[in-house]
């Protein structure tokens, strides 16, 4: 995590809020935030586990392996309302067993024309 706070954009921008009880498989606590200053919507692992094995979002090439200082960017927009739209409802989904899938899928769609 230390790695992705390199950046000085990353380590002076203000952050939006997205919850810090997402799950995956039901494994967990993932953090996730927005950046305002790079439009990163990212997830962390806030679990203290020592690995994540691959695939838990059902989106394998997104989490490959990791630790407790895994930092997933899931998607970028750098307008915060159209985040917000297009993750409508997330306070539903966080605690799901696999509500981490449910925002990825979401997010993922972010940044795209005409999306």
């Amino acid at each position: 995590m230390r790695d992705f706070y390199d950046d000085d954009r990353r380590a002076s921008s203000d952050e939006v809020d997205f919850g810090a009880s997402w799950r995956t498989q039901g494994q967990g606590p993932w953090r996730v935030i927005w950046l305002r200053g790079t439009g990163e919507l990212a997830a962390f692992d806030a679990g203290g586990r020592t690995s994540v094995p691959t695939g838990r979002l059902g989106l394998g090439a997104m989490l490959g392996g990791g630790g407790a200082d895994e930092v997933v960017v899931l998607g970028v927009e750098t307008d915060l309302e159209v985040v917000q739209a297009a993750l409508q409802g997330w306070q539903d989904h966080m605690t799901d067993e696999n509500g981490l899938a449910w925002l990825a899928e979401r997010a993922a769609e972010l940044g795209r024309e005409g999306a």
